[in-house]
């Protein structure tokens, strides 16, 4: 049997009590702390040089300083909301998939059930 180390016991229980707090928020609420947490990192992330130095290779002359700053931040902010819902995910029903989840061409996929043809399914998350 494998022994469990210390900090890995540390990190599964900070995780789980992160998604019991987590879970006991509105999800708007969860979600607005996530972007607050996000950008707090986002201060203090050592992966904020690399991905400057990054945009300025990929946008050159297309964005400015302020731009480059903007996207970073937001970065940040979109992988804490995106942390978020993983661990809300679990908890996700029929109520939050009508409010958060916006389905386009339902109707030609109803109709391809309907033939009993074949469906490919794409989707994306811009968030």
């Amino acid at each position: 049997m494998k022994k469990i180390l210390f900090e890995d016991a540390l990190i599964y229980n900070a995780i789980r009590g992160a998604e019991t707090l987590i879970n006991a928020l509105p999800h708007r609420t969860a979600l607005a702390w996530a972007r607050v947490l996000g950008f707090l990192y986002g201060c203090f992330a050592k992966r904020r040089k690399i991905a400057a130095i990054n945009l300025r290779a990929a946008f050159a002359d297309e964005k400015n300083p302020a731009e480059i700053r903007r996207i970073i931040r937001r970065n940040f902010e979109n992988f804490a909301m995106n942390i978020v819902e993983l661990l809300r995910a679990p908890r996700f029903d029929e109520r939050y998939f009508r409010e958060f989840i916006c389905v386009e061409g339902l109707e030609r996929i109803e109709k391809n059930l309907r033939e009993k043809s074949g469906i490919v399914l794409l989707t994306a998350h811009f968030g």
